[in-house]
């Protein structure tokens, strides 16, 4: 049977699919979603042969992360090589080459889990603040340790080139709203307690082969809709964005603050495959990732022995996308 080229002809059993995936084929304003997925998937090609099927099964969050990033490294006007198996992507660009590979963290009772925000349940502001400061630290420092073994770096195709991994959290619903912030520990160290527990990623030995993280919580099927769909044509009802973000200039430079944009206003700034990135690069990476090869909105380095931001743009740390009506 010949692969199929479009991710929306059914080929998994309904009691076999994905609810996320049901919920994407069926929702009507999704429709410009879909078509802009399937032609990034025909331009990003599917060399194992199983996409379609992971896709529309139990492996939903992670192919459609690996779409998210092939269109981000796509925009970011870089040669795309598909051709090894793995890691998923090697990118050249004028500022140099890098082998990227996309790394979803995924929940404990199976990707088939609904993670669906009709599944988030209300926590208290501490309960938060808990999850993102030890529960996702954790489960952040444990995939990228197990990521580790496979040694990509040790492979012909990848020698001498900075070694990426770009991360999305989708390990229970609403884990998307986790924000950046939660790495800070978990791949530079922190408090004495933490240390003490697990020793952080970057200074791992065996890590000096990894040249950056990316943290991407916005490569949900939200930013398909927004980036596919022209709001300013569109029959849908009133549609905002809203959410808390870091800005580089004026009175709010840094600090975080609430925003609220209504989809295809002029006012709105132009949303990009970058927005919403923060790049954490490895102070004792081997190879250094050249700045500026990856684009980002946000970039996490020491300098002077001390863990610094840089915020380059308008960075979304955390977004809802709201059809009012």
């Amino acid at each position: 049977m010949p692969r199929s080229t479009d991710i929306f002809t059914v080929v998994v059993p309904l009691g076999r699919r994905h609810a996320q995936f049901t919920a994407l084929l069926e929702f009507a304003p999704y429709a410009d979603a879909r078509s802009l997925m399937n032609k990034i998937f025909q331009r990003m090609g599917d060399p194992n042969g199983g996409f379609v099927r992971h896709f529309q099964g139990d492996g939903f969050h992670s192919r459609l992360f690996e779409l998210c990033c092939f269109a981000y490294l796509e925009e970011a006007g870089l040669g795309v090589d598909r051709a090894q198996p793995c890691p998923d992507f090697i990118v050249s660009g004028q500022l140099g080459h890098a082998a990227v590979e996309s790394v979803t963290l995924n929940s404990p009772a199976g990707q088939g889990t609904d993670i669906s925000l009709l599944r988030l349940e209300p926590l208290t502001q501490e309960e938060i603040f808990a999850k993102v400061s030890r529960e996702l630290a954790q489960r952040i420092s444990r995939t990228l340790v197990r990521k580790l073994k496979h040694a990509y770096q040790d492979l012909d195709h990848c020698r001498d080139r900075p070694l990426v991994f770009m991360v999305g959290p989708f390990f229970e619903a609403g884990a998307s709203f986790y924000t950046d912030d939660a790495l800070f520990y978990p791949l530079f160290g922190g408090p004495e307690g933490w240390e003490n527990e697990t020793l952080p990623f970057f200074r791992r030995k065996e890590a000096s082969a990894v040249s950056a993280v990316l943290y991407c919580n916005q490569f949900t099927v939200s930013k398909f809709f927004r980036l596919a769909t022209d709001f300013s044509t569109s029959d849908l009802p009133i549609t905002l964005r809203e959410g808390m973000c870091y800005r580089p200039h004026g009175v709010d430079a840094h600090a975080l603050c609430k925003f609220s944009h209504r989809l295809g206003s002029t006012a709105t700034p132009k949303e990009k495959w970058a927005e919403g990135i923060t790049v954490f690069e490895n102070p004792y990476a081997r190879i250094p990732l050249p700045r500026g090869l990856l684009p980002a909105t946000s970039f996490v380095y020491v300098e002077d022995g001390y863990v610094s931001r840089e915020v380059a743009e308008f960075h979304p740390v955390v977004s809802t996308t709201r059809i009012c009506g």
